[in-house]
């Protein structure tokens, strides 16, 4: 399939959970909007269709009830009688039954993720290919046992029901998290229209919140997403730029707004989870004037709650930094020391490692492992970054 722009990206994600709803079958809708897409191509179409999504799904569903009138009349004479989808309700609806098709227990978060590039996004494969650090066929053969999963256990592209929402709602909204750190930090080192990637997941997280208007976590995960994606607009393209470089007056105040207000509604809700205090450690940063006045010492506390509930080593690096900005040092190196032996592939530990020996006026070793970095980073925005503070250093 042909690599498709911003608007057709979305446009493909919601012709597809349309049509797997409406025919329940994988293989015959790719067909069909492949065929869509090819169509519109070749008449250079796109710039002049005014509805993209409804425009697919005619075509796709035109495309496959003439397939379907050569082998299963009495079906198609069936489906003839179901009235078209063109309302934002039932395109939305939809949408979330594919959400948690694509996050089906049954299916492993790596295929799940895929699904969801693949499906929901509308990426084409070699997109989701570079974003997942592996090659075409590794992902083609993924997705192509992932498809006969589906149909070999019958699993329906709809909602799941209330009993089973608790153990399923997990799964997408971890899902979605990771496409919007793929979006917004380029993890992979390529970038797959990266804030396009942001703003979907943002969608998508609002369709969640909008019909489980009870769920805790997907509100505070919301907010979460909110806060970090307000700080796009002072972020250089081509490289990191950190928080105390950006231009804070750049930042969009009125999301920034939006996100607090939905965090302080998830608590008032149910138990805080860890989306509620990552979120609150987001919102610690996004309303701080500016970089000094922000409050690390309720941060660091904030990362001591957060490690109660997702133990992890990036948590206690990223608390280590915390800790070097109110000059707690050698507790700051004591964390780090603690974990090298589990992080010596993840180029954010030897980051802050040389932003403590910086600190502690050793230039020269913070050189070596931000040396260190350079080769172990896959991202060509964090290498950029790296190599401008290694020249920094050595002035």
């Amino acid at each position: 399939m042909a690599s498709f722009d911003t608007d057709v990206n979305a446009a493909y994600g919601t012709a597809f959970a349309v049509l797997t709803k409406r025919f329940q079958d994988i293989q015959q809708v790719e067909d069909a909007l492949q065929h869509a897409c090819i169509k519109a191509m070749e008449k250079q179409q796109f710039e002049t269709i005014a509805n993209v999504k409804a425009w697919l799904i005619k075509v796709a569903t035109h495309y496959i009830l003439d397939e379907l009138k050569k082998h299963k009349p009495d079906y198609v004479e069936h489906l003839d009688t179901i009235s078209p989808v063109d309302t934002a309700y039932e395109y939305d609806d939809a949408t979330l039954g594919l959400i948690f098709t694509c996050c089906h227990p049954s299916l492993s978060q790596d295929n799940q993720l895929a699904l969801c590039l693949k499906w929901v996004m509308g990426f084409d494969n070699a997109s989701i290919a570079r974003a997942l650090l592996i090659s075409d066929k590794t992902l083609e053969q993924r997705i192509t046992r992932t498809k006969r999963k589906i149909k070999a256990n019958n699993i329906e592209f709809s909602l799941p029901t209330q009993s089973h929402l608790n153990t399923r709602i997990d799964a997408v909204m971890k899902v979605l998290y990771l496409i919007f750190n793929e979006g917004y930090f380029g993890n992979s080192g390529q970038v797959l229209v990266s804030n396009t990637l942001c703003k979907q997941a943002i969608y998508l997280m609002k369709l969640i919140c909008r019909t489980y208007r009870d769920n805790a976590a997907s509100h505070a995960l919301l907010a979460l997403m909110l806060f970090i994606q307000a700080r796009t607009p002072a972020r250089a393209t081509d490289k990191v730029t950190l928080l105390e470089h950006q231009d804070r007056t750049k930042w969009d105040r009125a999301m920034i707004s939006e996100a607090d207000m939905l965090l302080q509604k998830s608590l008032k809700q149910d138990r805080p989870t860890s989306y509620h205090i990552q979120a609150a450690i987001a919102g610690l940063h996004s309303l701080a004037t500016t970089y000094e006045n922000t409050d690390w010492q309720q941060i660091v506390l904030l990362y001591d709650k957060l490690l109660t509930y997702d133990y992890s080593t990036a948590i206690i690096v990223n608390q280590a930094v915390a800790l070097i900005q109110i000059d707690r040092l050698e507790q700051a190196q004591t964390k780090l020391d603690n974990v090298a032996p589990l992080l010596l592939h993840y180029p954010p530990y030897f980051i802050a490692y040389a932003h403590l020996l910086e600190h502690q006026g050793c230039y020269g070793e913070a050189i070596d492992k931000l040396n260190q970095a350079v080769l172990l980073s896959k991202s060509e925005a964090e290498i950029a970054f790296i190599k401008d503070k290694i020249q920094y250093l050595k002035h």
